[in-house]
């Protein structure tokens, strides 16, 4: 039965407007198909991916991070490097000159930086310069007898004399060197060498290819060894995960096999063990719940027996009202558990009779107007006592409206129609139907084929059309298949 029709049908006085017709009893809802999510369903969960984005992140940070500072060390190594070679060219090309220079042998100086500047394919330029500037020698024979400024380029090293400036010759980028040439506390001149810089840009550009190599594979290695060394990390939690929903979703059985040692497995472990509890404690609520809800119901049955006893002629009213009911609730299509609350609905519509008093129940003849007045109260006083407990307090409907009309001319409250909750205007079907077919000292109870068409008689008026459509049809199928319930054939 789907939940708006139900909505539609409940609908109660404001008095007890709180109290839902279809609540379920204290017996656990049927479920359905649990529906088994699993976040670990793909290849790779989130948690996965968190771990492996973290870890890639760090990798990556602690490769290029390494990667700088190694190539800065190295293009600070092969510059030392190259200051060294060049300062030392200098500083030995110096001394020779300064005897050059005090012989006058000028032709030994032309030899001199010749000789220097074949040695090494990356110097540019040697030269000898008098204090004043003037060439005195230089490894371009045709730069001779002409002055040249002192290096004016960035100064990037220098120590004692010698220094080390970045130049510019012939288009390309060079490394000035500068050393004086000394004898005995006097300076002669100076030595200026020029080392091209296209070599030491290679040589770091090699340097770097290699770093970024070595860098990248790596990284590559980092990254497969993060993707096998997360899914080992997140499997066990994968399944752990997998348990918890099952759990959740009411599979006990399940136990989750701990591969591990560590806190992993422990966790594991004790989680198979809570589950086995778990299952251990549900099973025993499981009996206790059924124990209790049978309890209930047989308590629910003596009460409504003990009310109907007080008079001889209604004996079992209320459970042949039950038992009428729930054949028009079958026909709606009601589940389990709607029907247990159809039920227990039909013991307590008449639970207001408590309040009425013997000689009413009891008389024998007609009732007078008063005796009428105090007998259609009783809903009312159901009503007020199903209200004394909450878990009760669903079944009102039932109670309080059950002598309501589908024309709106009943009691208490003149509902009509669909105003009239479901349970209720089932009761009345059922409720009427015992009443014509059960004796009374005043009457022989009807034949129930008179009683269904007493029924079909006022369908519209008295009764819901649908629903006097489903008891009528619900009598043909019961019958049908030698169910009946002729209840004069059950009444005293």
């Amino acid at each position: 039965m789907s939940a708006d029709r139900s909505q539609n049908m409940n609908k109660t006085p404001e008095k007890h407007r709180t109290a839902d017709n279809n609540m379920k009893t204290l017996s656990p809802p049927i479920s359905g198909q649990h529906l088994r999510w699993n976040p670990f369903n793909k290849r790779f969960g989130r948690l996965g991916l968190k771990l492996s984005l973290l870890s890639m992140a760090l990798i990556t940070l602690l490769t290029v991070g390494s990667a700088v500072i190694v190539i800065d060390i190295m293009d600070d190594f092969l510059f030392r490097e190259m200051v060294k070679r060049g300062s030392a060219l200098a500083v030995s090309t110096a001394t020779p000159a300064g005897y050059s220079l005090l012989a006058e042998d000028l032709l030994g100086l032309d030899h001199l930086v010749s000789k220097i500047e074949e040695s090494q394919s990356d110097i540019l330029y040697v030269a000898i310069v008098d204090p004043q500037g003037r060439l005195l020698a230089h490894s371009r024979l045709k730069e001779m007898g002409e002055i040249i400024p002192q290096p004016s380029g960035k100064l990037l090293w220098q120590q004692h004399d010698v220094s080390v400036r970045s130049g510019l010759r012939e288009g390309k980028e060079s490394f000035e060197f500068d050393a004086p040439i000394h004898f005995q506390g006097s300076q002669f001149g100076r030595v200026q060498l020029g080392i091209d810089a296209t070599a030491l840009t290679a040589t770091k550009e090699l340097a770097r290819r290699q770093i970024f190599i070595v860098s990248a594979l790596f990284l590559l290695t980092g990254t497969i060894a993060t993707f096998f060394l997360t899914r080992i990390v997140t499997r066990p939690v994968a399944r752990l995960s997998e348990g918890v929903a099952r759990l959740k979703s009411g599979e006990y059985n399940d136990t989750i096999m701990a591969v591990s040692h560590d806190e992993l497995g422990d966790l594991t472990r004790n989680f198979s063990e809570m589950a086995t509890e778990l299952l251990a404690q549900k099973q025993s609520l499981d009996h206790y719940v059924v124990t209790l809800n049978e309890s209930y119901l047989a308590t629910l049955k003596i009460l409504s027996a003990s009310i109907d006893a007080r008079d001889q002629y209604t004996l079992g009213h209320s459970q042949r009202v039950s038992q009428l009911s729930q054949l028009i609730g079958r026909q709606l299509g009601m589940d389990e558990a709607e029907l247990k609350d159809l039920e227990i609905a039909c013991l307590l519509h008449d639970i207001g009779k408590i309040r009425v008093p013997d000689r009413i129940l009891q008389k024998e003849g007609a009732l007078n107007d008063e005796e009428r007045s105090l007998m259609s109260q009783h809903p009312q006083h159901g009503a007020d006592i199903l209200g004394l407990a909450a878990s009760m307090q669903r079944f009102i409907p039932a109670a309080i409206s059950h002598h309501e009309r589908y024309d709106g001319q009943g009691y208490p409250h003149g509902l009509k129609g669909e105003e009239i909750p479901l349970f209720a205007a089932i009761v009345s079907i059922a409720d009427c139907f015992d009443a014509m077919t059960s004796s009374r000292p005043y009457r022989a109870g009807l034949d129930t084929s008179v009683a269904l068409a007493e029924i079909q008689r006022c369908r519209g008026t008295q009764f819901s059309p649908k629903l006097v459509d489903l008891f009528l049809a619900a009598q043909q199928d019961s019958a049908g298949q030698g169910m009946n319930i002729t209840v004069n054939n059950i009444c005293t």
